[in-house]
């Protein structure tokens, strides 16, 4: 069962099951929550993720994304790491944080670059991936 920690060991989860989709983001959101040029994701169903009995209990920021969708973040409370996140456009799933698993996730290469247009200019397109400019062409 793959497993995973925020910085300080605080909080932990797990889930069960082979995710649905892995994938990066591009957006200017996932870029400050990072601290770095994109998101590296691991999308599960929210029934597949548990917590054990010594986490700790986490924060929750809300927020409007770009794409003009409530997005809730979960967090460590002592270290900020940012755990997952849940929105309406992703209803029933949990996007993780990829490196944030205890170890390599060997969940498959990530299958789209959302936002690829606000991509890195030294940042190259990863191979076999799809580039959408945002969330709503996934549905398209």
């Amino acid at each position: 069962m793959p497993s995973a920690s925020c910085l300080c060991g605080a909080v932990k989860l797990s889930y069960t099951g082979a995710p649905v989709t892995t994938f990066l983001c591009h957006c200017a959101v996932c870029k400050k929550i990072t601290g770095s040029d994109y998101s590296t994701n691991i999308v599960v169903p929210d029934a597949a993720v548990t917590h054990p009995a010594d986490s700790k209990p986490m924060v929750e920021y809300v927020m409007t994304t770009d794409s003009n969708n409530r997005m809730t973040s979960f967090l460590c409370g002592t270290c900020g790491s940012t755990m997952y996140r849940r929105t309406p456009f992703f209803a029933g799933l949990t996007i993780l944080k990829a490196g944030l698993m205890d170890k390599e996730a060997e969940d498959g290469d990530p299958a789209f670059e959302l936002w690829a247009g606000s991509r890195s200019g030294w940042v190259a397109k990863v191979d076999g991936t799809i580039d959408c400019a945002g969330q709503q062409e996934l549905v398209q």
